[in-house]
């Protein structure tokens, strides 16, 4: 015959995750500190010709994401490339150079939801 195995806390558990879950929905701050951490390298990435289009790099952050943007109607084409033009690659190139400072700016966020809500995070 099997023995029966009673698992206590399970609730507790689970009502930790759930809160956890909760809390990093929103990561809204980790996300403008991580697309600050690109606009002044997408800046001097830029190629110049006005300087406009280096200094319209901006941060945005929402709930659930990083941007870096710029008002200029011809960043998307610089930054891609279009019809035989390689793209220049500002944003690309500076998030790949900050990947460390990224991974780093995400786990502090959460590491510091999971510690507020009892995780051992060590």
């Amino acid at each position: 015959m099997a023995e029966r195995i009673t698992i206590g806390g399970q609730r507790e558990v689970s009502a930790a995750f759930d809160a956890l879950a909760k809390d990093v929905a929103d990561l809204s701050e980790a996300h403008k500190r991580v697309a600050a951490l690109i606009v002044p390298g997408a800046g001097r990435r830029s190629p110049r010709r006005t300087g406009a289009l280096a200094a319209s790099w901006r941060a945005e952050a929402s709930k659930i994401a990083a941007g870096v943007v710029s008002g200029v109607p011809y960043a998307g084409p610089v930054e891609y490339g279009a019809r035989g033009i390689p793209g220049a690659r500002m944003v690309a190139d500076t998030v790949a150079e900050q990947a460390d400072a990224i991974v780093e700016e995400y786990d502090k966020a959460i590491t510091e939801r999971g510690k507020r809500r009892g995780f051992d995070t060590d």
